[in-house]
C-alpha cells in the first residue's frame, strides 16, 4: 500500500475529511474536541476550521467575518485600508472570545485606530490533543499567509501590518511571516511562543528572527510551556523564575481561584500576554537595558547600556546591536497594581531580561 493511500485511509478513519467540525464542547478553561483533525497529516485546512473576525473602533463588540477571496464580505466589513492592521492568533484550546484575544483587541482599539483581526482556529487548536494542535501550526500559518496576502491585494499596505500571537499562536505568526508570498511582515510579536514539540525544530517549522523585519518575543514560562531560548530579534524575559511568576504561587493561586488546577498550570505561561497587554496601555511601563546576564545587571554593570521597553514599540534602529550580539539585558524593578480587567495581582515585582 502506498504512503498516499495509507494517509488517505487514516484521514478517513479519523474523520479528518469531514466537511463539518467533529463533536466539541467548551469549558471555562477552553475549547475541546473529541477528535482534533491533524492537517499536517491530512491536508488541507478547511474553511470551517478557521474564521477571521474583524473589529474596528466603530465595531468593537460585533465583529464582521472575513474569508479568503470573498470580496463581498470584505466590502461589507468596512475594512479601512488607510489604517494599520493588527492580526492576533490565540493559543491551545482558545478562541476569538477567549480572555487573551479579547484583552489584546480591547487594548489596541483603545490606544490605536486600527483594523483588528482575531483569528479563530479553535477547531485546529482544540484540546485535549496537543500533538495534533501543534502539528496544525504550520498548516494554519500557511493558510493564514494566503489570507494576509489577499488583504494586501485588496489594498492593505503591507507596511502597516503587525502579526501577534500567544503560545501556539506565537509559533503560528512565525509561520505566517515566512509563508507570505507578498512580502515579509514588518513586525511580528510573540507572547511566550509554545515550547513543547517546537524546541529543536528547524526554523522553517517554528518562529524565528527571520520571519519578519522585526520579531519581538516576550517570554514568561520558558522551558516549560514556553520556548526555552531566543527566537526573535529582541527577546524579553520576564522575571528570573519562569515557573513561578507573581500571582502564580501554588497555594496562593489555588486559594484565590477556587482550586483551579488548570489555571494554575498555565498561570506563568499566560503572564506574558497579560504583561504585554498592560504595556499596550502603558508603553514605557517596563524598561530593559542591554546586558550580558542578570548577574551583571545586579552588579550594576549594565546601568548605562541601551534602554528598550517591553512591548511592540521596540525601535528597529537598536535591533541590529541586539541581534548581532544576541546579548541579554535586564530591566528595572517596579511595584504597582496591574490594571487589567479580571486580573488583579495587587503589588508585584517585575524583572525584565532582554
Amino acid at each position: 500500500m502506498s504512503l498516499t493511500v495509507l494517509s488517505a485511509a487514516i484521514c478517513t478513519l479519523l474523520g479528518a475529511e469531514n466537511t463539518a467540525p467533529p463533536p466539541t464542547y467548551s469549558l471555562d478553561s477552553g475549547y475541546y474536541s473529541v477528535i482534533t483533525n491533524d492537517r499536517q497529516l491530512c491536508p488541507p485546512v478547511r474553511d470551517f476550521e478557521v474564521t477571521y473576525y474583524y473589529y474596528s473602533r466603530a465595531n468593537t463588540s460585533n465583529p464582521k467575518v472575513l474569508k479568503i477571496n470573498d470580496d463581498n464580505l470584505f466590502t461589507a466589513s468596512g475594512f479601512d485600508i488607510n489604517l494599520p492592521t493588527k492580526i492576533f492568533v490565540h493559543g491551545f484550546t482558545q478562541m476569538h472570545t477567549s480572555i487573551d484575544a479579547q484583552g489584546v483587541k480591547d487594548a489596541y482599539l483603545s490606544t490605536v485606530d486600527c483594523n483588528l483581526i482575531l483569528v479563530d482556529a479553535r477547531v485546529l487548536f482544540a484540546g485535549i490533543n496537543y500533538i495534533a494542535a501543534a502539528h496544525n501550526v504550520v498548516p494554519l500559518g500557511e493558510y493564514t499567509a494566503k489570507f494576509v496576502c489577499w488583504l494586501v491585494s485588496k489594498g492593505m499596505p503591507l507596511s502597516s501590518l503587525e502579526l501577534i500571537g500567544m503560545s501556539l499562536g506565537g509559533q503560528t505568526v512565525g509561520i505566517i511571516g515566512q509563508s507570505m508570498q507578498c512580502g515579509k511582515p514588518p513586525k511580528v510579536v510573540a507572547y511566550d511562543p509554545a515550547g513543547p514539540l517546537f524546541t529543536g525544530l528547524p526554523i522553517d517549522e517554528r518562529l524565528d528572527s527571520t520571519d519578519g523585519d522585526l520579531v519581538i518575543v516576550i517570554h514568561s514560562n520558558q522551558g516549560f510551556f514556553g520556548y526555552p531560548s531566543n527566537c526573535g530579534d529582541v527577546d524579553f524575559y520576564i522575571n528570573t523564575n519562569p515557573y513561578d511568576q507573581p500571582g502564580c504561587h501554588l497555594v496562593q493561586y489555588l486559594l484565590e481561584n477556587s482550586f483551579d488546577v488548570v489555571g494554575y498550570l498555565f498561570c506563568s505561561h499566560n503572564y506574558s500576554w497579560r504583561v504585554a497587554v498592560y504595556a499596550i496601555y502603558h508603553p514605557t511601563a517596563f524598561p530593559a537595558r542591554q546586558c550580558n546576564s542578570s548577574a551583571e545587571y545586579k552588579e550594576g554593570k549594565c546601568d548605562g547600556n541601551d534602554l528598550q521597553y517591553l512591548g511592540d514599540t521596540v525601535t528597529s534602529s537598536l535591533v541590529a546591536n541586539y541581534k548581532v550580539s544576541r546579548m541579554h539585558s535586564i530591566g528595572e524593578i517596579y511595584n504597582y497594581k496591574l490594571e487589567i480587567a479580571d486580573f488583579d495581582m495587587n503589588c508585584w515585582r517585575l524583572l525584565i531580561l532582554l
